[in-house]
């Protein structure tokens, strides 16, 4: 598929995802949304790809679903027509679940494989959430998360909430969501939103060096990990344990696995093949 709002690329084993609208700032359109369920869905059924890589082009992560505020201020346009997102928002007055928004959102959260959101600059809004639905962040001083949403007298919207409070915990998501606040990546990475906080000229080069490490991992234990570790949110302890060991069953199975018992007596680096 040729893209026009992303770029997609794969490379030893990493999938990466550019948003890529850096004129405006990468706010997500329509087109972008379907853009970006197609790649995740390639990257997540493709057998080679063992990490998904997302990112934004130019100076910001993304900022949001694209509204045209500029716009809108000078009286080029109004508001109605300024809206790129107006049938998503259709499909939210009229409680549609299956719009693209939600759909990206949901399956970027749902990838069976490790999710790594490289947070070069700005993540507001819709890209926060963006930035929420990967498994890992890492970012700089340059990094911002902004919620947003409050900011034009709406609540937070596309499972932000409910990513926000298992990532950062109750009483410091409720700031996010109702002080619509930017917080930078130092703060970020104090409130545990951030995994990793890198100088900004060695984020790439330290992303690439984590999604390296998480592709060079076991691809099946990886994935049951993180199967589990979403799980555990919703169950409870004996439910947990009973999903633990019928995954440990499988993990057992693999070729990987004796890989792994193999290279750790001969005191070697083990080479896993995903099998």
């Amino acid at each position: 598929m040729a893209y026009q709002n992303i770029i997609y690329t794969t490379e030893q084993h990493i999938a990466t995802i550019t948003m890529n609208r850096p004129q405006r700032l990468n706010a997500v359109n329509e087109d972008m949304t379907m853009e970006m369920e197609t790649a995740i869905a390639d990257a997540d059924k493709d057998d080679d790809v063992r990490v998904l890589i997302l990112t934004g082009a130019g100076r910001a992560f993304c900022a949001g679903a694209d509204f045209r505020y500029h716009d809108v201020s000078t009286g080029k346009v109004s508001t109605q027509l300024a809206e790129d997102f107006r049938p998503t928002l259709e499909g939210i007055f009229h409680g549609n679940l299956s719009h693209p928004l939600a759909k990206t959102v949901f399956s970027l959260q749902r990838a069976q494989k490790p999710t790594l959101a490289v947070v070069n600059g700005d993540a507001v809004g819709l890209g926060f959430v963006l930035a929420l639905a990967c498994d890992l962040r890492i970012g700089s001083s340059k990094s911002r998360f902004c919620e947003g949403y409050g900011r034009i007298a709406m609540n937070a919207i596309s499972g932000g909430p409910w990513l926000l409070t298992r990532v950062v915990g109750l009483g410091r998501a409720l700031e996010f969501l109702m002080l619509s606040d930017f917080y930078q990546g130092e703060d970020a990475y104090r409130f545990g939103l951030l995994n990793r906080l890198v100088a900004p000229e060695n984020l790439e080069s330290e992303a690439h060096a984590l999604a390296a490490r998480l592709a060079a991992g076991p691809p099946v234990a990886l994935r049951l990990s993180k199967r589990q570790a979403y799980r555990a949110l919703e169950v409870n302890l004996e439910s947990a344990l009973d999903f633990d060991y019928s995954c440990a069953g499988a993990a057992l199975r693999t070729e990987d696995h004796m890989e792994g018992i193999k290279a750790m007596a001969e005191k070697r680096t083990p080479v896993y093949k995903g099998k």
